[in-house]
């Protein structure tokens, strides 16, 4: 065991060395630029904001407001374990912090060893998985950090062809820590089928992995029946409880820009929010374009699991929109697509990544200010 845990956590010294200096240096000017919104803003409970403040209630309370079965439990879980141990709130921050470099270095060992990219490319992609603007949320305590730990874990056990038992474990894990972990779990499976069908993957292999998967993952669905009637209730209360709609991706643009058009003639302040609606878009482009370009790094199978992760998880997140007073429809899905693995696969040019660390700065800095304000640009 600590043989493949050594294997897992192994980087060069000289990457090693960039990882960390490179890591420390953005968390703690990130880190201390919130501390300081933070205290500058009027908020009446200081870093609980916006869903913090619900992931913090159903750690210390569990599930006692239909609401808040929207939430999955995994990452609640773990956030009353950290307030066992530290007794207030900042051990989730230091749990997400920890999850975030154990994430940034199966980035690295995922673009290194399953993708072959070169020492340069893989540095390129580390630096700008570390200043996308998801980095301030997978650092705080929401539950993007766990699930893009645990599917990044999920695909390079599968790719290393690890114990399936494990495997399986994390699978069924990250299947607990939010919806579109769910589309995820249904992914690899399809692509384990279709390794099996080429021979490169093996039947029981497959079934003693969904096997413990399918059993962890069932529990959430099993225990919003027992409390609420509906196996299903942790998806119907979007609808009942959050203000979301059926939708598309044509109608939730069109939404959005009716909803700018109106407010910005009513509020300059308002153009703010087209933040989260460029990164939207920006994350749709960049994801699908990278899909079509051709690729040498990618094999069939790993590009259909890229491809398969974003279609599905895209279709999930378009297929409800957030009512006009709640914010505009694309304000939390930016979010989604930017928690995606597949996301930071894709090989990052010199100038693409001078251009977006600028771009990516800029917005994180705003965004982090708006959080602090429990402004719903977030």
């Amino acid at each position: 065991m600590i043989e493949r845990m050594n294997s897992l956590l192994y980087c060069e010294k000289k990457d090693l060395n960039y990882i960390r200096k490179f890591f420390i240096i953005s968390r703690i000017i990130m880190l201390i630029y919130f501390v300081l919104e933070s205290y500058m803003s009027i908020t009446p409970v200081k870093f609980l904001n916006l869903d913090i403040e619900h992931y913090y209630d159903i750690a210390l309370n569990g599930y006692n407001q239909a609401y808040q079965f929207a939430f999955f439990p995994l990452f609640p879980m773990i956030f009353r374990v950290c307030l066992w141990i530290c007794d207030y709130q900042i051990g989730a921050y230091i749990f997400n912090l920890g999850v975030s470099y154990l994430s940034t270095i199966l980035i690295y060992k995922i673009a290194k060893d399953i993708f072959n990219y070169d020492s340069d490319m893989v540095k390129n992609i580390i630096t700008y998985w570390l200043l996308s603007p998801i980095a301030f949320f997978v650092t705080i305590p929401y539950t993007e950090g766990v699930f893009l730990f645990l599917t990044l874990l999920s695909f390079y056990l599968y790719r290393k062809n690890s114990n399936p038992y494990i495997l399986g474990v994390v699978i069924g894990l990250n299947a607990l820590s939010k919806s579109w972990a769910l589309m995820f779990f249904l992914v690899l499976f399809g692509i384990m089928v279709f390794d099996f069908l080429r021979k490169e993957t093996k039947f029981f292999y497959i079934i003693k992995t969904y096997v413990v998967a399918s059993l962890i993952m069932l529990l959430y669905p099993i225990y919003c029946f027992l409390q609420t009637g509906n196996l299903f209730f942790f998806s119907k209360v979007q609808y009942l409880e959050w203000n979301r709609v059926p939708s598309n991706l044509v109608d939730i643009l069109l939404t959005d820009m009716e909803w700018l058009t109106k407010e910005i003639n009513e509020n300059t302040w308002s153009v703010l929010m087209l933040i989260p609606l460029c990164l939207y878009l920006y994350y749709i482009v960049y994801g699908f374009v990278n899909i079509l370009r051709k690729n040498n790094h990618f094999t069939l199978s790993n590009k259909l699991f890229i491809a398969g992760s974003l279609v599905v998880c895209f279709y999930v997140m378009t297929s409800c929109k957030i009512d006009w007073d709640g914010g505009l429809a694309s304000t939390s899905q930016w979010r989604a697509l930017a928690s995606l693995a597949p996301m930071y696969f894709f090989p990052v040019s010199k100038m693409h990544l001078k251009i977006s660390s600028v771009i990516f700065t800029i917005f994180s800095l705003i965004i982090i200010f708006c959080f602090c304000s429990n402004c719903l640009l977030c």
